[in-house]
This record gives C-alpha cells, structure tokens and sequence, in this order.
C-alpha cells in the first residue's frame, strides 16, 4: 500500500466492485464496467486492481490482466475532481512496483486524450501502432502504447 500526503493507494477487493463501476461510468460513460464484471475480475488470480483514496474519499482506480511476463492495462481513471494531484502517476507507479515479473505493459488510449497520452509518455510508454475506429460512442482511433523493462 501507497501513501503520500493525503492519497492512499491500495489494493481493491469484492467490496469495491460497486465504487468502481461508479468511478469507471463517470469517467468513461458508454465503455465502463458494470459491477458484476468488476466483481468478477477482482476473482481472477491474472488481474490486479488498485484503487486511490484522497481524504478517504474513492477517487480512481487501476486495472490490469497479467498474461506471463506482460500485462495489458485495461483502465487508469481518476474522478474529474481530484485530477492534476498526481493520483494517476501514483496509480502507475504502484502497479509497476507491485507488478516487478512484468517485463512489458500495453494499453490503449484514444487518440483525442491528449493528457493521457502525455501521462503515459512520462512514465515511459512509447506509442507503437493504431487500431483504427476502436473506440464507439463517438467512433475514434485507438493509440497503443507499450512500457517496456530497460
């Protein structure tokens, strides 16, 4: 477990399922979770969700599914409210320090999230293709990205 001022970064279970649906419908409307996906996926031995608290408030989460020695990062969000406080860094930082097998992670981004698209190049994601019209709701272009181990 993380914690830095008043952020607490820890490890979620069965009883986040509902707060992180929440958390994923408000950040990413048309393509969240619904709770039972997330309590399903917080089951599995190859996934690993953290989940951040600021004042002991809910305020975004990480998801990812380990596959041998990479991972794919399914989400990284944090709640409009507590942005620009490094809470995604810090999501990051912990999955990457937890995640110490994993020589590679891979993620998708839309292409119009640009602050997303510079947080994950600041913490050592290069981009390395496209998938064009990924994403629905509205139709766009998917970025892929890859962190790998130096």
């Amino acid at each position: 477990m993380l914690q830095k001022d008043n952020i607490q970064i820890r490890k979620a279970d069965e009883k986040d399922a509902f707060i992180l649906s929440q958390i994923d419908k408000e950040c990413l409307s048309s393509e969240c979770w619904s709770e039972k996906v997330f309590s399903e996926n917080l089951k599995r031995e190859d996934a690993l969700t953290l989940i951040a608290e600021c004042d002991e408030k809910k305020a975004g989460f990480i998801n990812i599914i380990k596959v041998l020695d990479e991972a794919d990062i399914n989400t990284v969000v944090v709640l409009p409210s507590f942005r620009r406080k490094g809470i995604a860094d810090m999501l990051l930082s912990e999955i990457f320090s937890l995640c110490d097998e994993i020589n590679a992670f891979h993620l998708e981004v839309r292409e119009s999230n640009i602050p997303a698209i510079l947080l994950y190049k600041k913490n050592g994601f290069e981009t390395d293709g496209m998938r064009k019209n990924f994403y629905s709701s509205p139709s766009e272009n998917a970025i892929l990205m890859t962190k790998r181990k130096n």
